[in-house]
């Protein structure tokens, strides 16, 4: 294959969720299709890199270093849900059963990864509960060693 097309092939199957075969397959897409969807795409995507952010207070995905729209609501409750990342934040959030705001954690402890509590965002947490923002804490963490690990913490 041309060595511009593998490179395609390489970064795709860098995402989350994408083997070498659907990388291959989202490429060949991109090549055939019309240029102007392939253009809208990449114009898509650098207009969302440019305005995303992580919001300030919980974490999660906000524009332009704004709060998000979560933690700008004065309807929501001052019960915290913590989470590994924003994509669990946004998981739960389309359940519309949870009504407080959220803080993500940017993952999970993990000593064989070397991730200690210094490369997650507990700082911001105690921030949070020492301003007298949280009534509570729910952990929303995955249910493996270094979850448990992170609830204890």
């Amino acid at each position: 294959m041309a060595e511009s097309f593998d490179s395609l092939v390489s970064a795709l199957a860098k995402l989350p969720g994408f083997g070498k075969k659907s990388a291959e397959r989202i490429a060949f897409h991109l090549a055939v299709s019309r240029r102007e969807d392939a253009l809208a795409l990449v114009s898509a995507i650098n207009l969302a890199l440019g305005k995303i952010t992580k919001c300030p207070k919980c974490g999660g995905v906000s524009e332009n270093g704004s709060v998000c729209g979560i933690c700008a609501d004065p309807s929501r409750s001052r019960s915290v849900c913590l989470v590994e990342t924003p994509a669990d934040m946004a998981a739960i959030e389309k359940t519309g059963v949870w009504r407080g705001s959220y803080h993500v954690l940017g993952g999970k402890l993990s000593p064989i990864k070397n991730i200690t509590e210094a490369d997650l965002n507990f700082a911001g947490l105690e921030k949070r509960v020492k301003a007298g923002e949280v009534s509570e804490i729910v952990l929303a963490l995955s249910n493996d060693i270094e979850g448990e690990a992170t609830c204890h913490y």
